[in-house]
């Protein structure tokens, strides 16, 4: 089981307003390779200013990211211990079938 983390609207970072704040938080079993748990979430800068820490906190191992804008944050996240994926992965391709439907 690991715990990944999605943009709400889809991208991590905008240029004009800066990172995500809204989460879909999976659950997901690897072994059966399918989202076993899904919750929304918000994160709140003020009360956790660093958004890797409030992904942690939130037991996320990584994050789904897609979009070019966010690319060049791969390396900072990856250097804090937050995996990120793209959408070629199997697992990102689950989760997001399940959150789209």
């Amino acid at each position: 089981m690991t715990t990944l983390a999605v943009p709400y609207y889809g991208n991590l970072y905008h240029g004009s307003t800066g990172y995500e704040h809204v989460y879909f938080i999976v659950s997901y079993d690897t072994a059966g390779e399918s989202p076993q748990d899904i919750r929304l979430s918000v994160w709140d800068e003020k009360i956790t200013p660093e958004l890797h820490v409030w992904l942690k906190e939130n037991g996320v191992y990584g994050i789904v990211c897609s979009d070019s804008e966010s690319l060049p944050l791969i390396e900072k996240f990856n250097h804090k211990g937050i995996t990120v994926l793209g959408l070629e992965s199997r697992c990102t391709q689950s989760i997001m079938k399940n959150l789209l439907i």
